[in-house]
């Protein structure tokens, strides 16, 4: 598997925004890393030229590059860990800078902070998240939790498509020390169905088991292709509105971190009913961590 060489951090100098670093920094150290950590500053295109010839542009990006260094540096706990790092600060819309930073320094990963429980319209620079997730072709860590210990616990809906072996498999790669589960979630429609059929012909609990054992025994396929720890996998099915299910249960069983696969030419286009991540996002009090297809 692919190393995690280059990670990007996008601040805006809030506390969300602060505890997005400190897991950048903990991805960066246990992978050996080099870190960017990214501010922009907004503009539209006409401020923009303005600033693009103006002495002040200059004064106020050093000011906002040894402001990154200071939080970079406060955030440093250990004297002898060390990471390459690089500051950048750009003028312009923030995730078109944001995504053209990504692709100039080919970056493996980037992380950002949330705002708030409907954190998909209140990440740091407003709605720029949505465009950067709808545009990136790297993995995307959304981190809303104030960071106390590393991910033990991560939670992987998956729907047998071959991102969802991307996402697992980045995951571990990841967070190798961590415990994963696979949860499918068999929508309303299709457990209705399944039930009339069966009260029809008496054999409900029949079929169910029947149900049961094939969605396991796919899940398990998704699983042993994988080129993981398989002993630190568990597997769970649920029945319901994918997106609810799938937030209850990370309550539930006290998951630190949703892993998503997305699919399809658009970004937004996600896994197992359509909108399915978009809608986590916007109810999740779990950081999230998105993977696009190869």
């Amino acid at each position: 598997m692919k190393p995690i060489k280059k990670v990007l951090i996008a601040t805006d100098f809030s506390e969300f925004a602060k505890n997005a670093l400190k897991r950048a920094i903990e991805i960066s150290l246990k992978h050996q890393s080099s870190l960017t950590i990214m501010h922009v500053i907004y503009s539209d295109w006409i401020e923009s030229m303005h600033n693009l010839f103006s002495k002040q542009s200059s004064h106020n990006t050093n000011f906002y590059k040894n402001m990154l260094k200071k939080i970079f540096l406060s955030e440093m706990k250990s004297d002898n860990a060390s990471i390459k790092t690089n500051f950048i600060v750009k003028t312009g819309r923030e995730y078109v800078e944001l995504t053209k930073a990504a692709k100039n320094k080919k970056i493996d990963m980037a992380v950002l902070g949330a705002h708030g429980r409907n954190f998909l319209d209140k990440l740091i620079f407003g709605s720029t998240a949505k465009n950067v997730i709808k545009n990136a072709d790297y993995p995307i860590l959304l981190v809303k939790n104030k960071p106390r210990f590393s991910y033990k616990k991560i939670l992987v809906p998956i729907d047998f498509s071959p991102v969802g072996q991307e996402a697992i498999e980045f995951a571990c790669r990841l967070f190798p020390d961590a415990e994963l589960e696979l949860l499918y979630v068999a929508d309303l429609w299709y457990a209705q169905k399944t039930r009339d059929f069966s009260i029809r012909y008496n054999r409900e609990a029949i079929l169910r088991k029947k149900m049961r054992t094939n969605f396991l025994s796919k899940m398990k396929k998704v699983a042993n292709r994988c080129n993981v720890d398989k002993s630190k996998i568990k597997f769970a099915l649920k029945g319901g509105y994918p997106a609810p299910v799938i937030e209850e249960y990370a309550k539930k069983h006290n998951a630190d971190l949703i892993v998503i696969g997305t699919r399809g030419q658009s970004k937004l286009q996600y896994i197992l009913l359509g909108n399915v991540t978009e809608k986590i996002l916007q109810i999740t009090s779990k950081d999230v961590l998105v993977v696009p297809p190869k």
